[in-house]
């Protein structure tokens, strides 16, 4: 028999042994189980390239002040899923898109979730976000996730962010140039571009002037203090607007930088000026006015017909 003395190093060995062969057994489980794991994604990059699987999600104003945007958008949505599916199936090719949808709820917040929701579903894309301040709410997070954005009308300058979002929209100040060589070549020889007092308005309105300024052409900025959405009473600046402009006696152009309701608000009291009704208008937004009545409390009735009078345009 063994003495104690000489069964301590026995044991020592007998357990270093063990943990040798455990050791070893260990390190081949993990790298049997490391091959399982690179074989599997393998086998799922092979179905993939086989028959790859894209999901888009859609990020659209759905309900809030912006669900107008939604109604149009809608139609437009299924056409181009309808086109897609016709168009693989012509080319004989076995990729296939779904399309998640999402609702902003018309807010930068509500954006944010929704982009959260869709990447979260396995969305690689999110188009939609039309506007520039639901892409703000969502710009940062998509970054992160590296997630890319294909926006319809987003323009801010600000928000241009290379590989992750794409506009349709040409740029602001690019627009602001077109509108104005636009009114030049319809004869307007001056210009007053009334704008609203931050840095959009500021840059669109100083875009306006130099291509005036550029051809030796008058041009005058007068800017006025943000309303949107809601109702503001606009009449002094209305009242100085037509003071400067009865003095003119050239084709006078009034460029309008405004947002929603802050246009008709202008024009309501435009409307009321035999000067003002008098001059072409040029406005930097597609579209007028896009909250609902109550906000400029009924004010902006039958404004349509000031607009058809003056000629109204938006030069994009």
């Amino acid at each position: 028999m063994m003495e104690r003395s000489q069964v301590r190093p026995f044991v020592i060995v007998a357990i270093l042994v063990i943990l040798g062969f455990g050791a070893g057994y260990m390190t081949r489980q993990g790298e049997v189980t490391r091959l399982q794991n690179e074989a599997s994604r393998l086998r799922e990059e092979v179905e993939h390239a086989e028959a790859p699987s894209y999901k888009i999600g859609v990020a659209y104003p759905f309900s809030g002040r912006l669900r107008w945007w939604s109604e149009d958008a809608v139609p437009i949505l299924e056409s181009a899923e309808s086109d897609l599916e016709m168009f693989l199936a012509e080319c004989g090719s076995e990729a296939s898109f779904s399309f998640l949808f999402a609702d902003t709820n018309s807010t930068s917040e509500g954006a944010l979730k929704a982009v959260k929701r869709l990447v979260g579903e396995g969305a690689q894309m999110i188009v939609g976000l039309p506007t520039s301040g639901e892409v703000e709410g969502a710009l940062a997070y998509l970054a992160q996730v590296g997630v890319p954005l294909i926006s319809p009308s987003s323009t801010s300058s600000g928000l241009s962010k290379p590989d992750n979002v794409f506009r349709l929209s040409t740029p602001e100040n690019y627009r602001a140039v077109v509108g104005a060589e636009l009114a030049i070549r319809l004869g307007y020889t001056s210009v007053f571009v009334v704008y609203r007092d931050d840095d959009w308005g500021r840059a669109y309105a100083d875009a306006v002037s130099e291509v005036f300024g550029g051809k030796g052409l008058s041009s005058f900025k007068k800017s006025f203090p943000l309303s949107h959405p809601g109702y503001m009473n606009y009449s002094s600046t209305v009242a100085e607007l037509e003071g400067e402009v009865s003095v003119r006696s050239d084709k006078v152009l009034i460029y309008l930088v405004a947002w929603e309701n802050e246009d008709y608000s202008i024009m309501n009291e435009a409307r009321k000026s035999a000067v003002l009704s008098s001059v072409g208008w040029f406005t930097a937004a597609m579209y007028p006015t896009i909250t609902e009545e109550y906000t400029v409390q009924g004010r902006i009735r039958d404004i349509g017909g000031f607009a058809l009078s003056v000629g109204l345009l938006a030069p994009e």
